[in-house]
C-alpha cells in the first residue's frame, strides 16, 4: 500500500484553518484553499481516510502534509515526512502567489493504480491503457458515438455519465447530465470534433494544455489523482494522453466502423468525406453555449505526433 503524501511549504499556515480532524469532512471549511493548491480532488473525492499535520519538510522548509488512503486499508507507512525512508519530488516552485509543493512516497514504492483507485463509482465502460509507469490504468468511455451500429452527430451522442431524471419546460421527460459532469461532457464533445478534424479535415495540431487537463479529468473518474500526482509519477506522454482522449470520446468504435465500411474500390476517403459531412460537421452544442470550438485560435498548441496523428 503506497499513497502519495503532499507537502505544502507554507510555514505561516494554521492547521486548524485548513484541516479539522475531528469533523466528518475535515476540509469542508477550506475548499477554496485546497483548490488553490491543486489538491481539491485529492481531499474531497478520497472515498477513504485522510490525515494532515504540520512539520518540517523537504529542503529545510516547514508547512503542512496531507495524505489520503482507502477506507479499509492501513495508513501509509511511514506517514508524514521522513526523509531517510521516502522519495520526495518537488512539483511546484514557490512564487509570490503560492508556496512550493512536494510529493513523496516510501522509497522504491511509488503509488500504483490500485493504490489510487476509487473503484468504478459511475459504472462506466473502461479500457486498460498502459501509462509511463508501466502499469495499466482504467480509462473511462464518456461518449458513445454509435447508435445501433450507426454514427450519430456529436449532439446526439449518448453517455453513461450520471444523469438527472426530470421534466423540461414543456413537461417532457429528459435526462440531462448532472451538473458536476456538465463541463467534462461538453469538453468531450469538443475533443470528438477535434479528432474528426484531425482525421478527416487535415488538422495537424491541438491545444496540449487542454489535452493534459482533459486527460487528467478522465483519470479522476476512476482514480484519486491530480496534476501534482502526474508531475511526480510522470504518467503521461504525447502518445498515451492521445490514447486516453481517444478512448474517452469513443473513438475506437468510430475507427472500427470506418474500417469495416471501406468503399468497394478501397477508397477509405469516400467514407471519411461522408462521415465529415454527416457527423463531424454536426453541432456539438458548444457553439450554442458561446464557447470557443476551435481552441487553436486562443491557446498554445502541440503538434500531433509524427506517427500518423491522433489515434
Amino acid at each position: 500500500m503506497s499513497s502519495p503524501i503532499f507537502f505544502i511549504a507554507e510555514p505561516s499556515i494554521n492547521l486548524a484553518d485548513v484541516f479539522n480532524g475531528s469533523n466528518a469532512d475535515p476540509v469542508a471549511h477550506a475548499l477554496e484553499w485546497w483548490e488553490s493548491k491543486g489538491l481539491l480532488h485529492i481531499v474531497t473525492n478520497h472515498g477513504g481516510r485522510i490525515a494532515a499535520s504540520t512539520c518540517n519538510g523537504p529542503d529545510n522548509t516547514s508547512g503542512i502534509w496531507v495524505t489520503v488512503w482507502p477506507e479499509h486499508s492501513e495508513s501509509p507507512k511511514p506517514i508524514g515526512y521522513h526523509a531517510a525512508k521516502q522519495t520526495w519530488t518537488k512539483v511546484r516552485s514557490a512564487n509570490e502567489d503560492s508556496p512550493a509543493i512536494y510529493v513523496g512516497w516510501k522509497i522504491s514504492e511509488p503509488p500504483t493504480p490500485s493504490d489510487l483507485s476509487l473503484g468504478n463509482p459511475y459504472g462506466l465502460s473502461c479500457e486498460q491503457i498502459k501509462l509511463c509507469d508501466g502499469n495499466s490504468w482504467a480509462i473511462s468511455e464518456i461518449r458513445e458515438p454509435l447508435n445501433n451500429g450507426m454514427l450519430t452527430p456529436t449532439a446526439s451522442h449518448d453517455t453513461d455519465l450520471p444523469k438527472l431524471v426530470k421534466r423540461d419546460l414543456n413537461g417532457n421527460l429528459c435526462n440531462p447530465v448532472k451538473k458536476q459532469f456538465e463541463q467534462l461532457w461538453e469538453e468531450s464533445g469538443q475533443w470528438f470534433d477535434i479528432w474528426c478534424e484531425i482525421h478527416f479535415q487535415g488538422r495537424t495540431s491541438f491545444p496540449s494544455d487542454q489535452a493534459l487537463e482533459f486527460g487528467l479529468q478522465v483519470l479522476q473518474l476512476r482514480y484519486r489523482i491530480c496534476d501534482l500526482t502526474n508531475d511526480a509519477l510522470n504518467l503521461l506522454d504525447t502518445s498515451n494522453f492521445q490514447d486516453i482522449i481517444s478512448n474517452a470520446i469513443g473513438w475506437p468504435s468510430v475507427k472500427a466502423l470506418l474500417e469495416s465500411h471501406v468503399s468497394d474500390d478501397g477508397d477509405e476517403k469516400k467514407n471519411h468525406d461522408a462521415f465529415t459531412r454527416e457527423t463531424a460537421n454536426g453541432s456539438s452544442g458548444l457553439e450554442d453555449s458561446g464557447r470557443n470550438t476551435d481552441p487553436l485560435e486562443a491557446n498554445s498548441t502541440a503538434p500531433v505526433d509524427s506517427g500518423g496523428g491522433a489515434r
